[in-house]
This record gives structure tokens, C-alpha cells and sequence, in this order.
């Protein structure tokens, strides 16, 4: 995403807001919304001095129907959320509006192969939507967003630079199951 402080991100299903926080020493300004109440009171913890500098807005909201102007965001981010969403291409058309002139867009997703994994586990797996590459191309296609190119990204580099045990780390390795979705508003 290359967050440059004269960004304004918007994360849509923030979760605890362990993305925000790391995405806000970039010096950008940042606004995110999740459904659920307990995670944005956990997003707003863990992002208290942020949202006290005036930097940070956490919501409640639906990924379908975002609270905020059109055009207002340089970027937007999602986090493991897209499996979960009933109307993909709806909360994709809000992501496209939200998002300034030739905004940038990423959404990191799992495939099908980390079913049944840490990354993926039961009851999990068996509720979430997976997508075949082509399948997610086309929702942000169909939502309007150009550019769109979906990649699979090699996860151990980063599983080594967070210290993660030789064990965990080779969870990482080869996979193929990390998905990321890049685009941009048209």
C-alpha cells in the first residue's frame, strides 16, 4: 500500500485494529469501521493516542453501507474480512466511493488451501466464503475499481522479521494461500 503521511487510509472490518496501529506510524490520518461494537472498543484501546491526537476515527458500521463522504479516502485497506461479507460487490461499490480520484485499494484474503489451518480454522473455514482468483477479480471489477490485479504474496519474510519460531514460520512457507487484491478508483 506504500502509506505516506499525506494519506488518509480507511480500513474497513478493522477488527482490534493491530493493522491501524501500525498502518498510523507512517504519519498518515485514518479513519476504520468494523461491525461488531467489541472490536472497535478494542481498535479504539489499542489506537487511544492516535484517536486522541485527532488522527484515528473507529466506527460501527456496515462494510455495505460506509459513513463516510464520497471520495474522502487516498486508500483503503481490508483485512480477512471479504469471506465474511453477504453482498461482496455492495461493500465493494462503498469502498469505490469512499475513495478519492485514483485512490488505491488492497484486500489481503485467504484461499481455500488455508481451510482447516490456524490461518483458517473450524468453525471458521466452514462460515467463510474463499474465492478463486478470478471469482475476486471480477467483484471489484463489477464493483467499478480498475487496475485490479490479484496476486499471491510470499508470506515467510514477514513471518521472519515478526520472530515467529522456525515451526511457525514454516506455516508460511509456500502456502499459496494469501491472496491480495490491488485496484484503484477509476
Amino acid at each position: 500500500m506504500a502509506i505516506r503521511p499525506e494519506d488518509y487510509l480507511l480500513e474497513v472490518g478493522c477488527g482490534g485494529g493491530a493493522f491501524l496501529h501500525e498502518a498510523l506510524e507512517s504519519g498518515c490520518r485514518a479513519a476504520a469501521l468494523d461491525h461488531s461494537p467489541e472490536m472497535v472498543r478494542l481498535a479504539r484501546e489499542v489506537n487511544r493516542a492516535s484517536i486522541a491526537r485527532g488522527r484515528l476515527e473507529v466506527v460501527v458500521a456496515d462494510a455495505a453501507s460506509i459513513p463516510y463522504a464520497s471520495g474522502r479516502f487516498s486508500c483503503t485497506v481490508t483485512t480477512g474480512m471479504i469471506g465474511f461479507i453477504p453482498d461482496p460487490v455492495a461493500a465493494l461499490s462503498e469502498v469505490r466511493r469512499t475513495l478519492s480520484p485514483h485512490g488505491r485499494f488492497a484486500l489481503f484474503t485467504s484461499t481455500r488451501e488455508l481451510a482447516g489451518t490456524p490461518a483458517a480454522p473450524e468453525p471458521v473455514a466452514s462460515r467463510i466464503r474463499f474465492y478463486e482468483d478470478a471469482e475476486l477479480r471480477r467483484l471489484a471489477l463489477d464493483a467499478g475499481l480498475a487496475d485490479v490485479a490479484v496476486q499471491h504474496p510470499d508470506l515467510e519474510p514477514f513471518a521472519r522479521e515478526a520472530g515467529l519460531s522456525e515451526d511457525d514460520i514454516a506455516f508460511f512457507r509456500d502456502t499459496g494461500g494469501a491472496q491480495l487484491l490491488t485496484a484503484r478508483r477509476a
